[in-house]
């Protein structure tokens, strides 16, 4: 399937369903779109009524995830938090439509307005969205408002574990409109698939900068987060209270000075995954701070978009190259990437990438499937393993000669040489 151009890049959203079975995308001015990876084809459309807001970029979403199956849905759902405090969910179903739900499970919210009369005038279109699907698809709406705790919703997370949702926005209470509002974070609860109607939980950040990214671990007990400046903080949870235990800052410089952090996500429950502006990933310990991948980072085409996973030790990558003359690599500025995803000058090339954690074994039999012999012999040799698969290898591809027989035959030490 095809993603179109977007003026701000900037703004895309992007989640893959647990299963693999769903892609969602969202662009600048809220809209958003679920495709069927399978064939490709368009499951599900959302587009909101710009004209019914005061402000267009209220539209805007901050996040979106999927909720799955064996969390007890008929179909899986998919989860869009706006920038207006709404949240919004759309079940996503191409086959017959579901039964109703037992009275006792339809939340009191369905489809209420979202605001009280003070505020509805100015977000009136909260709620005003179009939706268009393929024939067979059947959607299911219910909407939900983070008001009156925050103004405006700036990130979003979610933990399928433990069906916590975090939104990070502004501090509504603030009477300043001089200095800024500390950031508060919201925690709400999926009980029984029915999202609770207040915080289970408010946290209100010590750092008076706004947020532009939070992730919840998997066990529910740590909150990363990213402000407007790159840095991170790091707050611990009570299990019980989900009440803010501890912050404190997540120093991710140590290596890359100069690149400021635009995400983070959890690699598993004692590492972050960390993305710069410039396209590096790291993976750091929430210990020592220590870069997992080593003292070099992976680099990616920017700008980057990384896939939280459900699984732990595997996140997905959306990155963007841009085609132009002179280019051998990865590019490390974005200004190019970001103007030409805007207009039809360089096309643009989408790649959807894994990072997984593989064990040296594993690492050194996918270099020799992949035909990397040169890493893979380099693994061999630091980590004292055979190197005959190797040899073998080569040897099976390419013709007899003695040039073959000298680079690889003689090499392989396995073998009766007096048949």
């Amino acid at each position: 399937f095809s993603i179109n151009q977007d003026p701000q890049p900037q703004m895309r959203r992007v989640s893959l369903s647990r299963d693999g079975k769903l892609f969602a995308v969202s662009s600048s001015g809220g809209s958003a779109v679920v495709y069927e990876c399978s064939q490709g084809s368009m499951l599900l459309s959302l587009t909101p009524n710009l004209s019914a807001y005061t402000f267009p970029a209220s539209a805007n979403i901050v996040s979106l995830f999927f909720r799955n199956r064996s969390m007890g849905l008929v179909a899986p759902e998919l989860v869009l938090i706006r920038v207006d405090c709404s949240i919004q969910r759309e079940q996503c179903s191409n086959g017959p439509e579901p039964p109703p739900p037992p009275p006792s499970q339809i939340p009191s919210n369905h489809l209420e307005s979202l605001h009280d009369s003070v505020v509805a005038s100015t977000f009136s279109a909260v709620s005003s969205f179009s939706t268009s699907s393929s024939p067979d698809h059947h959607s299911t709406t219910v909407i939900t408002s983070c008001r009156p705790h925050i103004t405006a919703a700036t990130a979003a997370s979610y933990c399928s574990s433990k069906q916590i949702l975090v939104v990070a926005g502004v501090d509504s209470t603030s009477s300043s409109r001089v200095l800024p509002s500390h950031p508060v974070l919201l925690l709400y609860s999926f009980s029984k698939n029915v999202l609770s109607e207040a915080p289970i939980s408010i946290i209100s950040c010590q750092h008076p900068v706004l947020l532009s990214s939070v992730a919840i671990s998997p066990n529910g007990l740590e909150i990363a987060t990213v402000d407007i400046h790159g840095n991170v903080w790091l707050t611990e949870v009570d299990a019980d209270t989900h009440a803010s235990v501890s912050e404190r800052e997540f120093s991710v410089d140590t290596y890359f000075e100069s690149k400021v952090v635009s995400q983070v996500h959890w690699w598993t429950d004692s590492a972050l995954t960390v993305v710069r502006h410039n396209g590096q990933l790291s993976i750091h310990s929430i210990s020592d701070f220590s870069n997992l991948l080593g003292a070099a980072s992976e680099q990616f085409y920017s700008p980057l978009t990384v896939i939280q996973c459900s699984n732990q030790e595997r996140v997905f990558v959306l990155e963007v190259e841009v085609e132009s003359e002179g280019e051998s690599g990865p590019t490390v500025d974005s200004s190019a990437q970001a103007g030409a995803d805007s207009g039809l000058e360089s096309p643009a090339v989408f790649r959807l990438l894994s990072l997984v954690r593989l064990s040296i074994e594993e690492m050194f039999e996918k270099k020799i499937q992949m035909k990397d012999y040169g890493s893979a012999l380099l693994l061999a040799k630091r980590y004292g393993l055979s190197t005959n698969h190797v040899y073998k290898q080569q040897w099976q591809l390419t013709p007899v000669d003695r040039y073959s027989i000298q680079d690889y035959l003689k090499k392989v030490d396995d073998i009766d040489r007096k048949s």
